[in-house]
């Protein structure tokens, strides 16, 4: 289920404390998207301006870039939103940065300022493969790694792992070796199931809180 606004939340929400700059109108309408006043539906352009207004007040001190990452994931209300504000920055001292896996063809954040980050070359991304596997590694193999993560350094780096070394040496492994696609996930789920429950649990508690302040985690607390 899709929560309209919960993006947008944990990303103004240190900066509530300018509320009562804004407009009434601008107030209204985001206090009712983030739930701090009963009301209808909020007016998606009140919001916007709230939004600006809010950022403009919080960098007015200093420059203040914002980063989102893994932008498709992604709430629509919350996305429709930054793209508003992001094509209404202009003497703001504001910067938005959206990394996103999907094409912007047809996307809220299409005609903004766009940089295409590609994959290695294939020279580039044999030569790393090569550099973490420490054992043989079979040219078919290794084509067909540099072919399916397209050169993604990542993927290049963790899906050896989750390769047998029969897999990788082109063995009797190789035939009927799942598909890359995904694998990378599955590694590191690998990599957490052998550890008490306690442990796994550690990655989650030690994420940012809802305000994005790093939690300190501490052996033996509750």
């Amino acid at each position: 289920m899709e929560l309209a606004f919960a993006g947008l939340h944990q990303l103004c929400r240190p900066y509530l404390e300018h509320l009562d700059r804004l407009p009434t109108p601008q107030l209204e309408a985001i206090g009712t998207a983030f739930g701090l006043r009963a009301g209808g539906v909020p007016d998606r352009f009140h919001v916007g301006l709230a939004v600006l207004t809010l950022l403009s007040e919080a960098s007015a001190t200093q420059p203040m870039v914002c980063v989102v990452d893994d932008a498709q994931w992604l709430d629509d209300a919350s996305l429709q939103t930054l793209a508003f504000v992001a094509r209404r920055l202009v003497a703001d001292s504001i910067a938005l940065v959206f990394a996103i896996r999907e094409p912007l063809d047809a996307h809220p954040l299409a005609g903004l300022t766009e940089l295409a980050v590609g994959g290695l070359a294939d020279d580039e991304a044999r030569a790393l493969l090569e550099s973490v596997v420490t054992g043989p590694l079979d040219e078919r193999v290794r084509d067909r790694i540099v072919a399916e993560t397209h050169g993604n350094p990542l993927a290049l780096l963790e899906l050896p792992r989750s390769l047998t070394p029969e897999e990788l040496a082109g063995g009797f492994g190789l035939p009927d070796a799942p598909a890359l696609t995904g694998r990378i996930e599955d590694e590191f789920r690998r990599r957490l199931e052998p550890l008490p429950a306690p442990t796994r649990r550690w990655p989650t508690s030690a994420g940012p809180d809802h305000l994005g302040r790093c939690v300190l985690v501490r052996p033996g607390g509750g």
